[in-house]
């Protein structure tokens, strides 16, 4: 299902459960150490929690946040996307890296997050 070619949240539970697997696995954050920021692409294939959702080098603006990312390139989300939703999952990660233990502040939040979304947790 994931990655696609454009963003899209009509399945919420789909989106979160896809980002919590390719992140936990991946193990780390997606980080820029010479520009000191996340991306959605980054090095040694590493992806952001929305970078993940969406096909490698689609973003251009590899530093920007998912809504500036919108106002620039509509064209590269689904109509109904809710953008609230995937700015949460970006701040996930990204208000997760420099603060020790990366994953174990991520699956935090992403059970925050959860909750406030009424999702599961993957098991």
């Amino acid at each position: 299902m994931y990655p696609k070619s454009k963003f899209c949240t009509a399945d919420k539970q789909a989106a979160f459960d896809h980002v919590w697997a390719f992140i936990t696995a991946q193990g780390r954050p997606s980080y820029d150490e010479e520009t000191r920021t996340c991306v959605y692409d980054g090095p040694d294939g590493t992806h952001c929690a929305a970078g993940c959702l969406i096909k490698p080098g689609t973003v251009k603006d590899n530093g920007s946040g998912i809504l500036l990312v919108h106002k620039e390139h509509p064209e590269l989300f689904e109509p109904g996307c809710d953008l609230a939703f995937l700015a949460d999952l970006q701040q996930c990660h990204d208000s997760s890296v420099g603060f020790g233990d990366f994953l174990f502040r991520f699956e935090g939040r992403m059970r925050n997050l959860a909750r406030k979304y009424k999702l599961t947790v993957p098991a």
